[in-house]
């Protein structure tokens, strides 16, 4: 469909397109002259900041490819479940569960986050833009940031949830 918009020269036009779900790994596979304009949603921007861009380096290193926000946020997941076995003493489920609700979640992958009473890891979101291929410095340097969209407004509020674990 993103081919096709191209080929219909709708971007050109004016017209913005927005993926539902799309990986960086599928913008290079499209290539900058195919994909150039299209708008997602992502939680992680490989090269955003130093540590994001050293992990990222990295990842590359060992995988082929810069890493998606779902490769980045499970490596982020594990690392921050072992972190709090280890402040815990245990690897107790509940007790291990009470402790990520206690902490601030920071590394490569998340500033400030939070896990929700829901279970959801609250963070921040960033709406990206595809560049034009004049853009683009370096192979993997595909995207813009439009906007960042803070986790109070990425996320549903503890208050309206529905989730049984919340209310």
């Amino acid at each position: 469909a993103i081919k096709q918009a191209n080929q219909f020269r709708i971007v050109q036009s004016g017209q913005k397109l927005a993926g539902m779900l799309v990986f960086l790994t599928d913008v290079h596979s499209m290539g900058l002259d195919i994909a150039q304009g299209l708008q997602f949603t992502t939680a992680f921007v490989w090269n955003q900041d130093e540590e994001t861009k050293a992990w990222s380096n990295r990842f590359n290193e060992r995988h082929g490819a810069m890493p998606t926000m779902v490769q980045a946020g499970v490596y982020s997941a594990v690392t921050n479940y072992l972190k709090a076995v280890k402040e815990a003493g245990t690897d107790d489920t509940e007790t291990v569960r009470a402790k990520l609700g206690e902490m601030t979640l920071n590394d490569m992958f998340v500033t400030g986050g939070k896990i929700a009473p829901n279970g959801s890891m609250l963070h921040d979101m960033y709406l990206v833009e595809v560049k034009k291929p004049s853009e683009s410095k370096s192979e993997w340097d595909l995207l813009n940031v439009v906007s960042k969209i803070p986790a109070d407004q990425a996320y549903i509020s503890m208050a309206d949830t529905k989730c049984s674990l919340v209310n």
